[in-house]
């Protein structure tokens, strides 16, 4: 008889919060933990990462048992239980079930119950939560944007690893600035090699300088274009052609052409925000997909239009902020670089970066029927003509 599958810790939460237990979620589960600093009883069932955390809309299976059976067999298998308190958790009759059956299954001790706050509560929580708000100081999410939010929910992340691992906060805390601070030393690091490099062949006559810059120019977007593609476009492309949906997939990959747009968080925003608005989506979810010959997964975002039988997959290239990175470099050193401007150069490697791309995906995968799907979005303007297109296809289709 196989064994029963243990959770390290299962997520309760209401509807309306969906997005932020996925996200706590899925920042848990690829958390690699300090091995040397977490005592035997409070590691995770996995040797690496922070897992299996319990989440209904990933982990529950498809089948004819009961809906709430099988979360009160997955709660008597979970160490941890992690409670969302919100204003609608505190009126959700599931989050109480749920919250009471861990409590029965675990003799009554509520030691492995995590609350966590969304922003503040005002309404009354079920009675094991509000006894244990009287007793500690609880981690709160911030909902809402700004730079402010982000850091606010690193604090409770790591305040929420601290509970799990048992381990101090400011050792999870400081480990991760120091790796922060390791990362982008060494993208800088690699980015100014690339450019050293390139400035290295550059003699003294005009010529040569101009030969470098061509140089640079060119084969720095192809190192995003190598490691864009053989770890995410091209799987993902495999992943639909694998897959035995009849939806049609269509990819839009949101790139910077100003300056302003090379955060990728803010392009990644606003493009979504201006489709959902324009045009009739019936809902948006993340998924995920397996690199093949790799443990991790790889994430993604989807939508499906009302009225049409196809599927957009929206990605931001979060690779190309290493281009954002360059242009800072250029323009700190004006003596060195020619005087483009910062739009002009962000324009420029962009250019370059869809034109490799596309030869590259031409080069690794001519036989998938999806590449014609992929859309290279630089303006809201070439995302209603790429929906118009796609749009007018579904009609012909029909």
């Amino acid at each position: 008889m196989q064994e029963e599958k243990q959770y390290y810790a299962f997520i309760s939460y209401s509807r309306n919060d969906a997005k932020v237990a996925q996200e706590i979620q899925r920042r848990l589960e690829k958390y690699p933990y300090p091995q040397h600093l977490t005592d035997q009883e409070h590691r995770p069932y996995d040797d690496k990462l922070v897992r299996p955390v319990f989440l209904d809309t990933t982990d529950l299976s498809v089948s004819k048992e009961d809906f709430t059976s099988e979360i009160e067999e997955t709660l008597k298998r979970t160490k941890y239980l992690i409670v969302l308190c919100s204003e609608a958790s505190a009126k959700s009759q599931f989050v109480a079930k749920e919250i009471n059956c861990f409590v029965e299954n675990h003799k009554g001790d509520t030691s492995g119950i995590i609350p966590v706050i969304i922003d503040q509560v005002n309404e009354e929580q079920p009675p094991y939560i509000s006894e244990l708000l009287k007793t500690r100081n609880c981690p709160i999410w911030n909902t809402q944007k700004g730079e402010n939010a982000k850091m606010d929910n690193q604090y409770c992340f790591y305040h929420i690893l601290e509970y799990l691992l048992g381990v101090d906060f400011q050792k999870l805390f400081s480990r991760y600035l120091h790796y922060r601070r390791r990362k982008r030393l060494l993208r800088f690091t690699a980015i100014l090699t690339v450019l050293l490099v390139c400035l290295g062949l550059s003699l003294t006559a005009w010529q040569k300088e101009r030969e470098v810059s061509t140089f640079e120019k060119q084969t720095f977007p192809y190192s995003l274009v190598v490691g864009y593609t053989d770890n995410f476009l091209i799987p993902l492309l495999n992943t639909l052609v694998d897959s035995s949906a009849t939806i049609t997939p269509h990819v839009l990959i949101y790139l910077p052409y100003r300056y302003a747009e090379s955060v990728h968080s803010k392009r990644e925003k606003g493009y979504d925000n201006y489709l959902e608005r324009t045009y009739d989506i019936s809902y948006s979810e993340n998924f995920a997909f397996r690199l093949k010959g790799r443990r991790r997964d790889l994430t993604g975002h989807r939508k499906k239009m009302k009225g049409y039988n196809c599927m957009l997959y929206t990605d931001n290239a979060r690779t190309v902020v290493a281009i954002k990175e360059v242009v800072d470099f250029k323009q700190s050193q004006p003596r060195l670089f020619s005087t483009q401007s910062q739009d002009e150069m962000i324009k420029e490697y962009t250019d370059l970066f869809i034109e490799q791309t596309k030869k590259k995906l031409e080069e690794a995968i001519p036989n998938n029927p999806y590449r014609v799907n992929v859309h290279f979005i630089t303006s809201q303007h070439v995302l209603d003509s790429v929906m118009n297109v796609i749009q007018e296809s579904e009609k012909r289709e029909e």
